[in-house]
């Protein structure tokens, strides 16, 4: 969200206070859910949010295993299949 008026914050506070959803809200400022989500975050304000939040960024969790085996491993093996 780009910087905001006063008034504008003072606004996003007083939904925040009646616990109006943020799609509410949103659609109230103007604004994207996640962008109204972040800066509720930044201004430590608690938001009502109808479904779990999930960011649009992907982030992944792969478990890599701690040895990886070696190209020149992986080449042997090959060899020996064909």
């Amino acid at each position: 969200m780009p910087k905001e008026l006063p008034s504008v914050e003072e606004a996003l506070k007083d939904l925040v206070k009646v616990k109006a959803p943020i799609d509410v809200i949103a659609g109230k400022l103007s604004r994207k859910p996640d962008a109204v989500i972040i800066k509720c975050k930044r201004l430590k304000l608690e938001v009502v949010v109808a479904k779990p939040y999930t960011p649009t960024t992907t982030t992944t969790s792969l478990v890599l295993p701690e040895e990886l085996p070696s190209v020149e491993e992986q080449l042997k093996d090959l060899v020996a299949v064909i």
